[in-house]
């Protein structure tokens, strides 16, 4: 599924209570900020882009039905 994003940031946050790093890439979708936590992978392929802040983008996402649950992942943005 691929929906339109405006980027903000991405960030790694450590926590220190689970001794564990996490990703975070905050979006604007649909007019509501939108933060995906990620892989290490999916953080560095977007880290790689150099995308500029407040830049329209299009995030691509990989969904699965659990249930009657719909879930989404953010896979990458282009």
């Amino acid at each position: 599924m691929e929906e339109k994003a405006i980027y903000v940031s991405q960030e790694e946050i450590h926590s220190s209570k689970k001794n564990k790093d996490f990703y975070v890439i905050h979006l604007i979708l649909n007019r509501k900020p939108f933060d995906a936590f990620v892989t290490k992978e999916v953080y560095d392929k977007i880290a790689i882009k150099k995308l500029k802040d407040l830049q329209e983008c299009t995030a691509i996402f990989n969904t699965s039905i659990i249930g009657s649950n719909v879930q989404a992942t953010l896979f990458d943005i282009k």
